[in-house]
């Protein structure tokens, strides 16, 4: 492997397979193996060290493998191989996908990108558009909108309060879709 800036990142030849890379997205691709399986660091005794992207270091690499996987280009093997490797919950076996003699160590974790409790859309959608069917469907609710508002609250088991702020949260969608 090429070293470069004491570190040793995998040859761009061992990188293609079977797809032409041009030189940016050669680049995404040494930066996404960089961050999914590692990469080498000479130590203060030059002896190599296996480190990997954390934090903010993750950001750049994490929008490199984006980029490779919005390309309409066919995905490199040794990529697609290590991310089947992150992704699978049964360890890797031989032959592993990190260029090395063990399984890669990471794994990939989900987690919400904001703090707090997950945004309920559908949720609220599908509360406000019973509110709508009903004021819709019954002429004597029209002008009635308390009375819809408690049926919906009783059909759903969940407060006024709730369907009122479902209603609030959707009703600019709806005043666009059905001109109310």
């Amino acid at each position: 492997m090429p070293r470069r800036k004491d570190r040793f990142v995998p040859s761009e030849g061992a990188l293609l397979h079977s797809t032409d890379y041009n030189d940016k997205e050669l680049k995404d691709l040494t930066s996404a193996i960089g961050l999914l399986v590692g990469f080498t660091e000479l130590d203060e005794k030059g002896l190599p060290t296996k480190k990997y992207c954390e934090g903010k270091g993750e950001n750049e690499p994490r929008k490199a493998i984006a980029r490779l996987l919005r390309n309409r280009k066919p995905l490199d093997s040794t990529l697609r191989m290590q991310l089947a490797a992150l992704f699978d919950p049964n360890p890797e076996e031989r032959p592993f996908s990190n260029f090395e003699d063990s399984p890669i160590e990471r794994k990939v974790v989900f987690e919400f990108r904001k703090r707090g409790r997950p945004r309920e859309d559908f949720r609220n959608l599908a509360i406000a558009y019973e509110v709508f069917e009903i004021w819709q469907k019954a002429p004597a609710a029209k002008g009635k909108m308390d009375a819809v508002i408690y049926e919906v609250a009783r059909k759903f088991g969940i407060s006024e309060a709730y369907v009122r702020k479902a209603i609030k949260k959707c009703a600019k969608m709806f005043e666009r879709l059905y001109r109310i």
